[in-house]
């Protein structure tokens, strides 16, 4: 049984309990759809990978633009502003993306050649494969009017 088997028998799960609890078809309907949704996210193969995508969303999020304002008030001083990162937490952030994305096609032994893989004699692309032997036999046949 595969993953996306499992994570849709799960959102099911969840509907109905969701259901059972409160008869709210609406209600059920959102809960299926969101327990199967995270319980596809969470597929033991994509571990590594969804922790890359979280760190690379982080390094985007905090490093933004840097503004800040200053000003006085009814005679209170105030100041305003965005915190960057600075540089070891971002080479650490970075760090951490590079080890998470080396251990996802570590574990799922994909670095060889994720997608296209060629080998002698035959070429893989995903799930289909096929052989370089190729005999092809054709015969043209002339036919001429009188």
């Amino acid at each position: 049984m595969g993953w996306t088997t499992k994570s849709l028998l799960a959102g099911l799960a969840g509907g109905i309990i969701m259901y059972l609890l409160f008869p709210y078809w609406k209600l059920a309907l959102i809960t299926a759809v969101a327990v199967f949704l995270i319980a596809l996210a969470y597929n033991p193969q994509r571990v590594f990978i969804l922790a890359f995508s979280k760190i690379t969303f982080l390094l985007v999020l905090f490093n933004q633009p840097y503004f800040e304002f200053k000003g006085n008030v009814l005679g209170n001083a105030y100041k305003i502003g965005n915190t960057q990162f600075s540089a070891p937490e971002n080479i650490m952030l970075i760090f951490l993306a590079l080890v998470a994305l080396i251990l996802h096609f570590l574990f799922n032994k994909k670095l060889k050649g994720s997608l296209i893989e060629v080998n002698r004699g035959s070429i893989k692309i995903g799930q289909v494969s096929g052989n370089s032997k190729v005999e092809v036999n054709q015969q043209i046949k002339n036919k001429t009017k009188n």
